[in-house]
């Protein structure tokens, strides 16, 4: 059973830097960035489920005394596939939640990292990524992306509490782009569910 931090949110959402000042700050912490595959298609499909499949085992297999930061998670995947995909990643993704998230076996704290029209503009432009021509582009995409993962968080919200799982065990936290340090919140909130 690990302790397990997940970040998730819209590009430039704060998640990447969140994630390594935590890994700096919580010691013995093991920092994994999952990414997802440019193929669609089945061929994207099946590498996405078999990558989070394998990551779900390893997880599985780490006893209490590790403490793992999870810098994006499948919730990702089925955020992006919605928007950028052509497969169905909903029946994949409803299996990933009862084995991780539904399970009991480990304690989980979701950080749902949310971001405002007026970040994308900074925050974007030292992306290296050049996925988008302009400011207003990446405005766009951005919260699009939010809109997905906010409709997707209040889903697991809502399963989270329709199986009953004890907020001892699973517990979703959101950050507003209002709340000014992130890190100490985040802090904070883990030190009181015993991360460290």
């Amino acid at each position: 059973m690990a302790k397990i931090v997940i970040l998730e949110g819209a590009r430039g959402a704060g998640k990447t830097t969140l994630a390594q000042k935590l890994r700096s700050k919580i010691f013995g912490t093991t920092l994994i960035n999952p990414t997802g595959f440019p193929e669609d298609g089945d061929k994207g499909k099946y590498k996405i489920v078999n990558y989070y499949q394998n990551l779900i085992l390893y997880l599985d297999s780490l006893s209490n005394e590790y403490s793992i930061i999870l810098d994006r998670s499948f919730i990702s995947e089925m955020v992006y596939s919605k928007i950028y995909k052509e497969y169905d990643f909903r029946p994949y993704y409803n299996a990933f939640c009862d084995q991780l998230f539904f399970s009991n076996k480990h304690d989980i704290t979701l950080f749902y990292m949310m971001i405002s029209p007026e970040q994308v503009g900074g925050r974007l432009s030292r992306d290296k990524a050049k996925l988008f021509n302009s400011v207003k582009d990446k405005e766009v995409e951005v919260m699009k992306q939010q809109g997905e993962y906010e409709a997707e968080i209040a889903n697991l919200a809502s399963m989270l509490q329709s199986r009953h799982i004890p907020r001892a065990k699973m517990e979703i936290y959101a950050i507003h782009p209002l709340i000014k340090d992130a890190k100490a919140f985040a802090m904070r909130t883990l030190e009181a569910r015993g991360y460290y």
